[in-house]
């Protein structure tokens, strides 16, 4: 996630300088790029817990002292992935908001 993201604004680089040019504030360019990263996140998140309680049925009989469907494992989980990745997507974003725009102009 975090070279992904740190790829996908290095590419934005010209658009993130204009957008400070014009006179973004550093934070709006940071929630702006949390935003997008996040919502990937969620939607992972989404589909992951779809899946697990999809083929949990599938593995019932292979548990053994655990049942398939242990909320406090599944939330502590889901919630350490949320975590990570938030720092995966906070670093390029922080990253991206101290760009000069003077630089990211006279790149090209």
């Amino acid at each position: 996630m975090y070279g992904v993201l740190s790829h996908l604004v290095a590419q934005r680089n010209r658009e993130i300088g204009i957008r400070m040019a014009l006179g973004a504030q550093s934070r709006s360019v940071v929630s702006m790029i949390v935003k997008d990263g996040m919502l990937v996140t969620f939607l992972g998140a989404a589909a992951g817990l779809t899946l697990t309680w999809w083929t949990s049925r599938f593995l019932v009989n292979l548990l053994y002292g655990v049942t398939p469907f242990d909320h406090a494992i599944l939330g502590a989980v889901v919630l350490l992935l949320l975590a990570v990745s938030f720092l995966a997507v906070y670093i390029p974003a922080r990253r991206a908001a101290s760009v000069d725009p003077v630089a990211a102009l006279r790149e090209d």
